[in-house]
Formats: C-alpha cells, structure tokens, sequence
C-alpha cells in the first residue's frame, strides 16, 4: 500500500476540473460550441482541438488570471478524498507544472479553520 503521506496531487485535471472551465470560456468569450470535454486529449491543446493558437492563449489567460466569474469546480470525489486525507494524513501536498503555484502557503488541514463554504483562489470558486 501507499503510504497516504507521500502523495502530491496535480492540481489542473486532479483536483481542478480546468477544463470544463476552459471550455466556458472559449464558449462564452469565443462563441466556440463545437469542442466537446472528450476531445481534449493531449496536455499541448493545439495538438488535440480545432482551434486557432491565439485563441486557446487567449481562453488560457483568462482561465489563470482569475479575473472571471465562472466557477471552478473540483473534479467529482477530489473534495471528499483530500478532506479524508487531510485529516488523517495532514499535510495535503500539491503539486503543478504552472510557473507560480497556488496556493502559496501550505496548508495543514488539522489547523485550518473549517469552512462551510467556498473559498477562493485565484478568483475562482473552489473547494
């Protein structure tokens, strides 16, 4: 068995459902309503959808830069297996292939005030 304490989660895909987030985006801002979740296959997004590099730059910036209102939502069943681990196994580590993570701080969920609400980061609803 794995030992829970030295596990990191990836945070876009893992634990971030990014994106669907992605795709409201190119939907609303783009009006794309061709591009399906399933057809997002490859981490290099110009490899995998029909859409032009401007414009995935574009629906990226704006999924980062946390400006939006749409919410992002975890992936199904990330909430409760890091609440689980978090309270057994704290601290809860992720990891991210983006240039500046987040959160910035670590967070150790047995000292974490619980919340009964969402939280932001980065401008978006999440967990």
């Amino acid at each position: 068995m794995i030992n829970p304490a030295s596990l990191a989660f990836d945070i876009d895909g893992v634990v971030a459902d990014t994106m669907r987030l992605f795709l409201d985006i190119a939907r609303e801002d783009h009006g794309i309503h061709d591009v399906r979740y399933e057809h997002i296959t490859r981490y290099m997004l110009e490899e995998c959808l029909d859409i032009h590099p401007d414009i995935i730059a574009d629906v990226i910036a704006k999924l980062l830069d946390g400006s939006r209102d749409a919410e992002l939502r975890p992936i199904a069943g990330a909430r409760r297996v890091l609440t689980r681990l978090g309270k057994d196994h704290a601290p809860v580590r992720f990891v991210t292939a983006r240039p500046n993570p987040w959160p910035h701080q670590p967070v150790d969920a047995k000292s974490a005030p619980h919340r009964t609400r969402p939280h932001r980061h980065c401008g978006h609803r999440f967990l």
